[in-house]
């Protein structure tokens, strides 16, 4: 087509690769919670941004059309960056009964109040807890005899310390160590 502005494909192609290995960090820390992919993705977030300012600035000098096109990876980018920022201030804890009977009434406290109705065992449940401010998690349930028992799932956790954390209930947090 006469007229027809075509996007250069170093544009093309520089977008949708730095878009495709965001979003693939971004995922991993999602779904691990690993802080070690948070730390991938800033250190990515600077490495990228340069390169892509390097081929912006080379495309202007030779007149190449798709420097704007280039520019759709920044709210992306703050996107990614919302997500990771949000979920260091969340951990995410996975009870698993080991305890060798069905307990009930389970409550969370510390950061955050939250209740779990029954969990059979061997059963499991991920809790989300917000911290807001430096804290201990505990824990207290019911035994199918009724006795009431109480746990340190975690003596202290902090904002930007958010991550996915295995807990063992009827275990010491010590013996709970997710590495």
């Amino acid at each position: 087509m006469k007229g027809a502005r075509l996007i250069h494909p170093l544009a093309k192609y520089t977008t949708i690769i730095t878009f495709f290995i965001a979003f693939l960090i971004c995922l991993a820390f999602v779904f691990t919670g690993d802080m070690d992919y948070g730390f991938i993705g800033l250190f990515y977030f600077f490495g990228a941004g340069i390169i892509n300012l390097i081929i912006m600035i080379f495309l202007a000098v030779i007149g190449g059309k798709g420097s704007a096109y280039m520019l759709l990876n920044i709210p992306t980018a703050i996107v990614f960056f919302a997500i990771g920022i949000y979920l260091t201030s969340i951990m995410r804890v996975t009870f698993i009964n080991d305890s060798g009977q069905d307990i009930r009434n389970i409550h969370i406290s510390g950061c955050e109040k939250e209740h779990i109705e029954a969990l059979e065992n061997g059963d499991s449940e991920t809790v989300w807890i917000d911290i807001e401010h430096d804290c201990q998690i505990e824990m207290t349930y019911t035994t199918k005899k009724g006795k009431r028992k109480s746990e340190v799932v975690m003596s202290y956790v902090t904002n930007g310390m958010g991550q996915k954390y295995v807990h063992h209930i009827g275990k010491s947090e010590y013996e709970n160590i997710n590495f």
